[in-house]
């Protein structure tokens, strides 16, 4: 128990260095939620729904997303294929914007941690292209996501909690540049009812985004409520 809590101090410490000022501009904090449901269609296949929303920072972000994913066995990647309606701008000036993407997510368990691997490369094409503060004017792209996160289980109570740190960029084929930075960690609570898992996780999230290249930073506050039959 310890060597997790040592862990988990460690952790922390590196996500507050990722909260402390920058020099550079920063908009507004925002609030962020998102509900997940994950259940089976096959043994191995499986279907996910995302609907995510936010509220303050200065603008408006919601997205719907459907994924079925394949599952050969226990032990290698899971790969799937996603599709993703996202509205996002200021009031009055909505960009639409559909994704359609190929996805893979691996995880393994070392030394007591959980340690996971997500990547995705994803179409993005835009119903308008109207300038938003901070991003310029939208166009269709290519782009490469990687996430990796860190999980922690302690078993302190009769609810697991798992706190987790991560960090996940986003390479934008057209631009040739790294647009999307997303530093982010929390505390995760989950408990089985009979073949669900459901739970939720707080997470506070360091944003950097670039659309040529200078940085502007946001600041961010959310939770998921997770189902998993």
């Amino acid at each position: 128990m310890k060597k997790e809590l040592l862990i988990c101090s460690v952790l922390s410490f590196a996500l507050f260095l990722g909260f402390m000022p920058s020099d550079s501009y920063a908009v507004d904090w925002e609030y962020r939620n998102i509900v997940f449901v994950k259940m089976p269609v096959t043994e191995k296949l499986s279907m996910m729904f995302q609907q995510f929303d936010t509220w303050g920072g200065g603008h408006t972000q919601s997205y719907t997303e459907l994924a079925l994913n394949y599952l050969k066995k226990s032990g290698v990647p899971e790969v799937g294929f996603a599709y993703r309606e996202y509205r996002w701008g200021l009031p009055g000036a909505w960009t639409v914007e559909r994704r359609t993407a190929v996805q893979a997510g691996y995880s393994k368990k070392l030394i007591g941690l959980n340690f996971v691997e997500r990547c995705k490369i994803e179409s993005r094409t835009f119903d308008e292209t109207i300038k938003q503060p901070g991003v310029g004017t939208p166009s269709n792209d290519l782009r490469f996501r990687n996430a990796f996160e860190i999980v922690i289980p302690l078993n302190l109570t009769k609810l697991e909690i798992c706190p987790f740190i991560g960090d996940e960029f986003f390479y934008s084929a057209k631009k040739n540049i790294i647009e999307l930075n997303w530093l982010y960690g929390g505390l995760q609570f989950k408990t089985p009812i009979n073949k669900l898992s459901m739970g939720v996780d707080v997470r506070l999230q360091h944003i950097r985004f670039s659309a040529t290249g200078a940085w502007t930073t946001q600041k961010s506050w959310g939770t998921k409520l997770f189902y998993v039959f």
